[in-house]
């Protein structure tokens, strides 16, 4: 006998619907009583009478057949279950029928009406339909007593198989409508993506690199002859979302009109800038890059690895574009954007952060939002920009492009606005709240001057109690989140960065330029490709070496250097030849006139420079240095009183007679008559080689 705990703990009585089980349990119990009952039938009425005025009870012997029908069943409860309420979930692919239509659909790849018509054609036309039959089989299952027609009729349409009926029974889902209209990749989006969390990860555990489009045209005035949109390579960590590093350049127009966009230099300055700049961690970093723009051969990974030790390794995401169906033609390749999934929503921030800058192409130009006022805009800026050469060169700098920026300018506005988007509390960044990435911050009155918990202990002894008290009261204390930054800048101390030359054989002819020392020390060249602009970088020809001395280059020879665009502030020095290091320079930076501070850095590097310049100088002449202050000392000592030095170093007469000497005077001249014949002595021996060697002769 089955009793009521086995009964409700069945997963098949769970399927049942809840009235349904109801009247289960109560059939139950009605068949047990009257199982225990000595009469039967007696319980029977006695059950019917306990359930009057529900269907099904009323009658005695009702109960009586129902009760019977368990026990013949062996006592078995599934009996007592009425049929006709049970829900039918109907597998997919159960029907013969319903893969055939959707056969059909599928292949007619944008309508499913017509697909529906080919299949009816097929079958009057006497076509074999897989798993269906012909028509003849067809309309035996629909009239097993009628003699099958020799001709199928035209306008037959069987039962079951009208258009809404089946597109009601057999409806394609959004996996099987991508996949037939679009392809493969498009269907992806209706499989349940990997979720991520970083909760548990270590800092620095993953880098994603990345190409990205800026959503805007600007100029470029001298380089490119029409507007153009930046592009940049970007890398963010993971774990912080902060932005490590990037790299900016515009579109270059070539002479054949085709535009040439991001190239593996940029990139490879890019790896470089986060490994020598910035670093890894010491127990490993993943790299995630693609198979397209941003992709480095296993060559260039190897050459990483062995400068790391191994501890950056590559991660690629997959290369995406075959075909469900075998031997369908695949789609054109492109690697996975939800392996960097992170990287491409954070694309969204600087977007729209600049979308209130002029000559903005819309969120998608491809798809009808491009804005209609930036055909006209273009069309001015074109012909400003081509005439560029002709505008005089004091007025250059005044023109407008239509309002479209100078990708100079573009440039230093990103720079900013990356400080602020790295900067923001206001973010919900999944798994900050267990992570802990969150500070205390507390303020006297509720409104102002706020600041962290942490700096009560540095005020002042008498604010430090109500600043507690403050802590703890509702109103004047809240929780804010940290910034992509401050969490970046809590781990950053224990990364590791490789040396500015450990990576010149990765980089090989990226990145390298040829430069002459000139007369003014300085190694001056443009670099359009790698900085986008007509800038004119400099660097002072003093080459710190690796063991920290410095030497100067020598004057015009010609040296290779290694610059990142990234931190143009140093480069790598090499031999033009042979690429071995010769040590580091750094950037000889212009100064903004009305900048005080930045002109008073220049002069004291103007100063630095000219004294080394000048030591090696004074150096060589220091005896005949010595020799024309003591004479002059001399002629001090004999003409006092008579004439005064000037302040350019000339003779004043300041009286008409000569004082007589006094003895103390004549003796002050004859000490430094003395001191310049023996100053004269010792030059005229070291000229003749004869110099005192110590002897009595």
């Amino acid at each position: 006998m089955n009793d009521s705990s086995t009964l409700v703990n069945s997963v098949e009585f769970a399927m049942l619907p809840v009235e349904e089980r109801v009247s289960v349990l109560e059939w139950q119990k009605a068949c047990e009583a009257v199982d225990r009952a000595d009469s039967k039938l007696a319980e029977c009425r006695n059950q019917s009478m306990l359930h009057a005025g529900v269907k099904g009870w009323k009658n005695p012997r009702a109960v009586q057949r129902t009760y019977y029908k368990w026990v013949r069943a062996g006592r078995n409860w599934r009996v007592l279950v009425n049929g006709s309420k049970m829900p039918h979930v109907r597998p997919e692919g159960d029907s013969a029928l319903g893969e055939a239509f959707k056969t059909y659909v599928e292949r007619n790849q944008r309508n499913a009406r017509r697909g529906h018509a080919a299949l009816l054609a097929d079958l009057r036309s006497g076509s074999h339909i897989v798993g269906v039959g012909d028509w003849r089989d067809v309309w035996r299952a629909e009239f097993p007593r009628v003699a099958v027609p020799v001709r199928c009729p035209a306008d037959w349409i069987p039962r079951g198989w009208v258009y809404e009926t089946m597109l009601r029974k057999f409806p394609l889902t959004s996996h099987e409508k991508a996949a037939a209209r679009v392809g493969a990749v498009a269907a992806d989006q209706f499989i349940p993506p990997v979720y991520s969390t970083r909760v548990g990860m270590r800092f620095a555990a993953e880098y994603q690199f990345d190409d990205m489009w800026d959503d805007i045209l600007v100029s470029v005035p001298g380089v490119n002859a029409r507007l153009v949109r930046p592009l940049q390579y970007r890398c963010i960590d993971r774990f912080t979302t902060h932005l490590v590093s990037y790299g900016m350049k515009p579109q270059i127009l070539r002479d054949d009109k085709t535009r040439e966009g991001l190239g593996k230099g940029l990139f490879k300055a890019t790896i470089c800038d986060v490994l020598c700049n910035h670093g890894y961690h010491p127990d490993g970093t993943v790299f995630v890059i693609e198979h397209g723009t941003a992709s480095l051969s296993e060559e260039e990974c190897e050459k990483i690895k062995a400068a790391t030790g191994g501890r950056v390794t590559f991660r690629r995401s997959d290369v995406k574009g075959r075909q469900i169906v075998e031997g369908a033609f695949p789609g054109q390749g492109h690697g996975n954007f939800k392996a960097k999934a992170l990287l491409e929503s954070l694309h969204r921030l600087p977007h729209f952060a600049a979308a209130a800058l002029p000559g903005q192409t819309g969120g998608n130009s491809r798809d009808g939002s491009k804005p209609e006022s930036l055909f006209g805009l273009e069309a001015y800026a074109d012909k400003i920009l081509a005439a560029y050469e002709r505008i005089p060169p004091a007025i250059r700098n005044q023109v407008n492009y239509g309002g479209a920026l100078p990708f100079a300018l573009y440039r230093n506005l990103m720079f900013e606005l990356y400080e602020i988007i790295d900067c923001r509390h206001d973010h919900r960044i999944e798994g900050w709240d267990d992570l802990g990435f969150v500070k205390e911050m507390w303020s006297f009155d509720g409104v102002t001057g706020w600041r962290p918990a942490s700096d009560i202990d540095e005020l002042p002894e008498f604010s430090r109690e109500p600043a507690r008290r403050a802590l703890v009261t509702p109103g004047f204390h809240k929780a804010v989140r940290l910034s992509p930054r401050e969490a970046w800048e809590a781990g950053a101390g224990s990364l590791v960065r490789l040396p500015p030359w450990a990576l010149i054989d990765f980089l090989g002819d990226d990145c390298f330029r040829t430069v002459r020392v000139g007369p003014r020390k300085l190694m001056e060249f443009q670099d359009r490709d790698l900085f986008g602009t007509a800038q004119t970088l400099r660097y002072l020809a003093l080459c710190v070496q690796p063991d920290g001395t410095g030497v100067w280059l020598r004057e015009g020879a010609e040296y290779g250097l290694y610059v990142l665009p990234h931190d143009a502030s140093k480069a790598v020095v090499v031999d033009a030849v042979r690429r071995n290091v010769l040590g580091m320079v750094t950037q000889w930076t212009s100064a903004q006139p009305m900048n005080a501070a930045q002109v008073e850095a220049a002069i004291a590097s103007q100063n630095l420079v000219r004294a080394m310049a000048n030591a090696p100088i004074r150096e060589r002449h220091q005896l005949e240095s010595d020799v024309m202050l003591s004479e002059r000392t001399s002629n001090s000592v004999l003409l006092e009183g008579i004439f005064e030095e000037t302040a350019a170093g000339g003779l004043r007469r300041i009286r008409e007679k000569v004082p007589a000497k006094s003895p103390a005077k004549t003796q002050n001249q004859s000490a430094a008559m003395g001191a310049i014949a023996a100053l004269r002595q010792s030059m005229a021996l070291k000229e003749t080689g004869e110099e005192d060697n110590g002897s009595e002769w």
